[in-house]
């Protein structure tokens, strides 16, 4: 799918959570594709899985960047066992955009390998 015009009135901003190092035991990586960015570089438009709505709550955007390469990954907490009751399992998609640094420019932007519970 080509990049769409950016929109951002139109975007819900999933912001940036700041991680290093590993995942936790309980959190996932999920899906996201790259729909667009502004004129300047600065902020990308993405669609993205928040998770399933019971057993996964949304965290936000791990965003790794260097001078060679933007990493995304939409990072989710998995519920207890205890805390997953819920009758169907959906998955929820958003349209976000995010912020970074340094303007997108020539670096490459990367996914971060897409984990399963």
């Amino acid at each position: 799918m080509p990049p769409v015009q950016y929109r951002p009135q139109s975007a819900k901003d999933v912001g940036a959570v700041p991680r290093t190092g590993r995942l936790s035991e309980r959190e996932v990586v999920l899906p996201w594709w790259y729909r667009g960015a502004s004129q300047d570089g600065m902020r990308l438009l993405v669609y993205y899985v928040e998770g399933n709505g019971c057993s996964e709550k949304f965290l936000g955007f791990a965003v790794t960047e260097s001078p060679t390469a933007v990493e995304l990954a939409p990072v989710a907490r998995e519920a207890e066992e205890s805390e997953a009751t819920c009758p169907a399992v959906m998955l929820l998609a958003r349209t976000g955009h995010i912020d970074l640094q340094e303007p997108l420019g020539k670096r490459q932007l990367l996914h971060t390998a897409v984990t399963n519970p």
